[in-house]
Formats: C-alpha cells, structure tokens, sequence
C-alpha cells in the first residue's frame, strides 16, 4: 500500500495521539495488534505497512473498523473513534504493567549486583505506584 493518495503522516499524528490518549505504550500496542513494535513503529514514523495490518491496529487502539485506512484517505480523525473497551483497556494496561515490570529488573540486573530480588521487586513496585499516581498507568 504505497499509494500517492495516502496521508502516511496524518495517520501518525492520528494513532499517536489515540494511544497516547489510551495511557499505552508502543510495546502494549504491537502486541495487542500482534504484530512487532518495529513494525507498528513504522506507522507512527508514517511509514506504510501491508493493508491488513492497520485493521490489527484498529482493534489494539479501540476504533472502529476500517479507522486507520479512513485516516490515511484523509478522513477527519474524530469521526473515526469508536466507544472506548474498557475490558480491553485494562488488559493492555496489565500488559503494559508487566512491561515496565521487566524494563526494571532488567536496567537494575544490568547496572548493580548488590541489590536482591526482593529489592528489585520492591524497586519494580514503587515505580508502577509513582506512574500510577502521575496518571500514565491505571
């Protein structure tokens, strides 16, 4: 899908601001569309992807089918949104929980050795309350 027609960037603009709307990571996203944060990366650069995979993207961002191709043929970003999945939400929070979760051990692992496993769990813990309480997790 490499068409002359398509705004790549006002797509990007669009799914930038729905995820970050939604409080998600790029990693949350790829993964709830199934698909590589590489990959899904190249949408937010405006970059083109295959056809089927922007209805992946639909779902993982909660809008309504057919969304993503919408924008890229220049429809209005606003009237694309479907009701928010709270369920659906939730569990890309978790995941996105667990991601941090891991980003921590793995910086602490890599930067000390003196620290426990109880200490990096605490360590993981009160990172997720301080992003919690800033808003960026529920």
């Amino acid at each position: 899908m490499t068409g002359a027609s398509y705004d790549y960037d006002h797509l990007a603009r669009f799914v930038r601001e729905v995820r970050l709307e939604l409080g998600l990571a790029i990693t949350a996203v790829a993964e709830a569309a199934g698909m590589s944060k590489d990959t899904y990366k190249r949408v937010e650069m405006g970059k083109p992807i295959r056809e089927a995979s922007y209805g992946k993207i639909d779902k993982a961002l909660q809008l309504a089918p057919g969304s993503c191709l919408a924008v890229l043929e220049g429809a209005e970003a606003a009237a694309t949104a479907a009701p928010p999945d709270r369920g659906r939400t939730a569990a890309l929070a978790v995941s996105l929980e667990t991601a941090v979760r891991d980003a921590v051990a793995s910086a602490v692992i890599s930067s000390s050795d003196t620290l426990t496993a109880a200490q990096i769990r605490d360590l993981s813990q009160r990172i997720l309350e301080e992003l919690k309480d800033r808003g960026i997790l529920e």
